[in-house]
């Protein structure tokens, strides 16, 4: 738990703060199921957000890493997209030449 919690900045880390307090000893498995239950929908918004306003600015590797990490995590919070929607996306993202 201290080298989870060191790992945590902003709203996680004052949640925690808390959350340690309230709880005194947890172990890691109730601790995993917390901080999933806290964060989960939060992150899953974010996660749609992020992935529906990416567009390349940089290189072309660089779009296509920040694609795949956000593509990946779609696929987690949303199963039954398409291939050809991730195309799409992709496509849609790039810059004019």
């Amino acid at each position: 738990m201290d080298l989870a919690s060191i790992c945590l900045v902003g709203k996680a880390q004052i949640w925690f703060a808390s959350y340690i307090v309230v709880k005194k000893s947890v172990d890691w498995h109730d601790f995993i199921m917390d901080v999933c239950g806290r964060f989960k929908e939060e992150l899953g918004r974010k996660v749609v957000e992020d992935f529906n306003k990416l567009q390349q600015v940089g290189t072309i590797d660089d779009y296509l890493k920040n694609f795949e990490e956000l593509r990946s995590l779609m696929l987690q919070r949303i199963l039954t997209r398409h291939e050809t929607f991730f195309v799409d996306s992709f496509a849609g993202g790039l810059k004019s030449p």
